[in-house]
């Protein structure tokens, strides 16, 4: 893993156009959080697994549970994340393995009476009223209910 943010200003990304430090670090934090929620699936028990998918699951056990999966693997490779960014990684991983993912935070807002997912990029939200289109957007991601939310499929399947 290599540590988020060590690019510098206006390097090239995919595209061959100029992006921003602050483009760059999500897309390094992006990339390592995928590889290390990609590692603690792997090493999930089975019977967690089948755990975590019954509606009917202590959530808060599950919760400690997958919290300590994820200090291990941030543990496993200190570096690799930002002291700054670790709480955020952890509630994002959290979100996605035990909720739906990137739109959990918007289901918790008070302020938002409705969710829209036309898309994995096209996530809108109602507030007072207003349709707003949001910046959240799906990666391929696997919560622990066995959906996957995917830009080559509809972005939440059974």
């Amino acid at each position: 893993m290599q540590q988020a943010g060590q690019h510098s200003k206006n390097t090239h990304g995919a595209t061959g156009f100029a992006t921003s430090a602050d483009e760059v670090r999500e897309e390094s934090y992006q990339a390592i959080k995928k590889e290390i929620h990609t590692h603690i699936i792997d090493e999930m028990p089975d019977d967690l697994q089948r755990v975590i998918s019954q509606s009917s699951a202590d959530q808060k056990e599950l919760r400690r549970l997958v919290e300590g999966m994820c200090a291990d693997a941030i543990k496993d490779n200190p570096f690799a994340i930002p002291l700054g960014d670790r709480e955020r990684l952890v509630e994002e991983l959290i979100s996605e393995i035990l909720g739906l993912g990137p739109i959990e935070p918007l289901l918790k807002d008070p302020s938002v009476t409705e969710v829209m997912v036309n898309g994995p990029d096209s996530i809108y939200i109602e507030r007072k009223g207003r349709l707003q289109k949001t910046d959240v957007r799906f990666q391929r991601t696997w919560t622990g209910h066995g959906k996957c939310a995917d830009s080559q499929t509809h972005p939440v399947t059974s």
